[in-house]
């Protein structure tokens, strides 16, 4: 039999994971790891990133071209970038500044949404029949909860871990790509405010479109700063969540699917699951969370609640597309969760409030350090989330164990 093989990137070497002949889905038997360098796109003078992760750059959909009320670019926003008259010193020489972007990420907020009158809020989810299948097709057994102070520990541990990074006053553009305000350096600028004020949530898809314009660029491009990419290098442009929806079973579904995919085939690094905020509240919250066996059954979900429809969708997408880390989020509430290799068991963390306040509010780290609020907040733990589904060690953050 041939063997399987499976390839994946770091920053800096093309790892070709090599299974044995005859290697299925949950086969305890590991594969053989051969390494070699990986060039950059544009050779040159150009350093390489600090820390280990892997590409995600297959081209998949990205969102439907012409959509209205796109998110606004900030160019040259923030209380950090000064007016050219006031970056000047005695002598004439610009004033020199820096700030920590880890200092940054442990304030920021995200501005908080007007709902349409469009939304379509669902006593009962509808009867998704294209999700029916025989009895014993989703294996999974059991969901664990992750314990809080474990996961803090990860978090907080691994943002220890690699060097910090300093936006100054040679490198202020960085700025750009980081959307989301914070309570020192940054400010929601005149575009955002136009744009946040014409903006309503009406459909799932306004939430991913929000989330897309200020939460996800900010967690990848942080963790492009930290990991030292270069702007010439093949993973700059491939750590990007990409529109997947169109592998998803579901017509007119309910929730929207996002994902970091692989570089190679059909593979998923990490799911995102998008769900609107008012059809889908604490209730729901806290039966997706809720450790023990589902308490539904997978297979037969015709008259299924709606964590058991998404438990069945986050199943399939993560067994097909070989993918073990997802997120679930309603832009409000966070969960983050793995499958152990085998598929037969989950682990979440509890649902995870995010910091959301009015643009008009002038937010203080009183609010964001606010005891309701997690600490560290959402936005750093989807930036390590998606650290930890790019490690192909799992050594960041491990799966649950197989049941055997």
């Amino acid at each position: 039999m041939i063997p399987f093989t499976r390839i994946r990137y770091s920053p800096t070497h093309k790892y070709t994971e090599e299974y044995p002949p005859g290697w299925v889905q949950g086969d305890p038997r590991l594969p053989v790891v051969y390494q070699e360098p990986l060039p950059l796109l544009n050779p040159g003078p150009v350093p390489q990133p600090r820390i280990p992760l892997a590409a995600e750059n297959q081209n998949l959909r990205s969102g439907p071209a012409g959509v209205v009320n796109e998110a606004p670019p900030h160019v040259q926003r923030g209380g950090v970038q000064k007016e050219a008259a006031d970056t000047l010193m005695e002598g004439g020489q610009p004033e020199s500044w820096s700030y920590p972007l880890k200092k940054y990420l442990s304030t920021v907020w995200m501005p908080q949404y007007t709902l349409g009158s469009r939304t379509n809020t669902r006593w009962k989810w509808p009867c998704h029949r294209e999700l029916q299948v025989p009895p014993g097709t989703r294996k999974l057994q059991v969901i664990r909860q992750i314990n809080d102070g474990a996961f803090e520990k990860a978090v907080l541990g691994w943002i220890r871990s690699v060097p910090d990074f300093y936006v100054t006053s040679a490198n202020a553009e960085k700025l750009n790509e980081l959307a989301l305000p914070d309570v020192d350096v940054k400010s929601l600028d005149g575009e955002d405010v136009r744009f946040l004020e014409r903006f309503s949530m009406n459909f799932v898809t306004d939430v991913t479109r929000l989330l897309d314009a200020y939460a996800f660029p900010t967690a990848t491009k942080a963790l492009k700063l930290f990991a030292g990419i270069p702007e010439g290098h093949v993973l700059n442009e491939a750590i990007h969540l990409k529109d997947i929806n169109q592998i998803c079973p579901v017509q007119n579904a309910t929730f929207d699917l996002a994902a970091l995919p692989c570089p190679q085939g059909n593979d998923l690094t990490m799911l995102v699951v998008v769900v609107p905020p008012w059809d889908f509240q604490w209730d729901d919250l806290s039966d997706f969370v809720r450790p023990g066996q589902p308490s539904e059954s997978l297979d037969d979900i015709r008259a299924a609640s709606p964590h058991t429809v998404l438990w069945a969708v986050i199943w399939d997408i993560c067994s097909q597309r070989n993918c073990r880390f997802f997120v679930l989020t309603s832009y409000d509430y966070w969960v983050f969760g793995n499958f152990s290799n085998d598929m037969r068991t989950a682990q979440v963390t509890q649902y995870m409030k995010a910091p959301v306040f009015p643009k008009e509010q002038k937010v203080g780290i009183h609010d964001v350090t606010d005891r309701n609020l997690p600490a560290p907040n959402v936005i750093e733990s989807m930036m390590f989330w998606l650290a930890a589904s790019m490690d192909p060690l799992r050594k960041e953050f491990k799966l649950p164990s197989d049941i055997h």
